[in-house]
C-alpha cells in the first residue's frame, strides 16, 4: 500500500548505493556552501548554464537503465519512477552550484574590487538572514554584495562601501569566508 516497496530482486549497484552518494553529494555541497561566499547568486547562473545538460542525461540515463527495478519498486506504476526523477533533477543543479564555486576557487586570477555608493540595503531569508547591498559603481554596475550584521547597521544608503574578493577561475568572484583577514566590504567615507 506504500508509495514504494522492496523489490524481490537486488538492487542494482547504483540503485542500491544511489541514494547514499547523492546524501553526500549534497552534505558535500553544504560544506561548499559554508566556506565560499560570493556576490549575491555568484555562480549559480554559470552552474545552470554548464550544467543542467549534463545532469538532464544523467538522470534519465539512470532512469532509462534502471527502468525494470524501478518498476518493480513502484509496483508497475512508471509515474512515480519519472516523478522522482523529476524531483531530483533541480535538486541536483541547485546543489551543484557550491561545487562550481569550489572549482573556481581552485583558480586564483588576483583581486577584484567592488566600490561604490549604497543604492539599497535589504535583508533575504527566512531561518538564516543575509544582509545585502546594492551598490552602484563610478561605471553605472550595479551589484548585490553581502555583508555582515555590523556593516549593515552602521552604514547608510548613500555612503561608499569598498568590497575586496578574489578572481576565481570561471571570472566568477569569490571570498574564503573564514581565510581572509577582515571583513569582504567596509563603508569608506569615498
Amino acid at each position: 500500500m506504500g508509495w514504494i516497496h522492496r523489490p524481490t530482486r537486488r538492487p542494482p549497484f547504483l540503485a542500491r548505493y544511489g541514494s547514499a552518494a547523492f546524501m553526500a553529494f549534497c552534505v558535500g555541497s553544504v560544506l561548499w556552501m559554508i566556506l565560499i561566499e560570493s556576490v549575491f547568486n555568484g555562480g549559480l547562473k554559470e552552474s545552470v548554464r554548464w550544467l543542467w545538460l549534463p545532469w538532464l542525461a544523467l538522470v534519465v540515463g539512470y532512469v532509462v537503465r534502471y527502468r525494470r527495478w524501478l518498476a518493480e519498486c513502484y509496483r508497475g506504476k512508471a509515474w512515480k519512477a519519472f516523478g522522482l526523477a523529476a524531483l531530483i533533477y533541480p535538486l541536483l543543479i541547485l546543489m551543484s552550484w557550491p561545487y562550481v564555486m569550489a572549482a573556481n576557487a581552485a583558480g586564483d586570477g588576483g583581486s577584484i574590487e567592488y566600490a561604490g555608493r549604497i543604492e539599497k540595503k535589504w535583508i533575504s531569508g527566512g531561518k538564516t538572514t543575509s544582509h545585502l547591498f546594492d551598490i552602484l559603481s563610478a561605471n553605472a554596475a550595479r551589484t548585490t554584495v553581502q555583508v555582515n550584521e555590523h556593516v549593515y547597521e552602521t552604514a547608510q544608503v548613500g555612503q561608499h562601501v569598498h568590497c575586496s574578493y578574489r578572481q576565481g577561475l570561471f571570472g566568477i568572484p569569490y571570498r574564503w569566508r573564514y581565510g581572509e583577514a577582515g571583513p569582504a566590504c567596509e563603508v569608506r567615507s569615498k
